[in-house]
């Protein structure tokens, strides 16, 4: 540049270089903070899916508990019928002799 430290005097030309490099490096700096942007939103978008994600597997996760647990239950009572059903025909043969 054609100005010098001592007395900061700067020529015409060398302000509207300074003005237009200003101006360029601003349209960068604005391109780069709509682009941060547009990444915040998708990262919140996507925060949010995820967060609708866990919920929804948690909940099939619950249900698959629920019917493991149901399972158990229905063999568990299954379990009582056949052995009283077993009992009942062992005393049935045991009287029938």
């Amino acid at each position: 540049m054609g100005w010098s430290m001592d007395n900061d005097v700067f020529t015409i030309k060398d302000l509207v270089k300074m003005i237009m490099d200003l101006q360029r490096e601003l349209a960068k700096t604005q391109t780069l903070i709509k682009n941060y942007n547009g990444l915040r939103e998708k990262q919140t978008e996507y925060e949010s899916k995820h967060d609708e994600l866990c919920l929804r597997v948690k909940t099939v996760e619950d249900c698959l508990d629920g019917k493991k647990e149901n399972k158990k239950n229905y063999q568990w009572g299954l379990s009582w019928i056949v052995g009283l059903v077993g009992m009942i025909t062992a005393l049935i043969s045991l009287i029938l002799r």
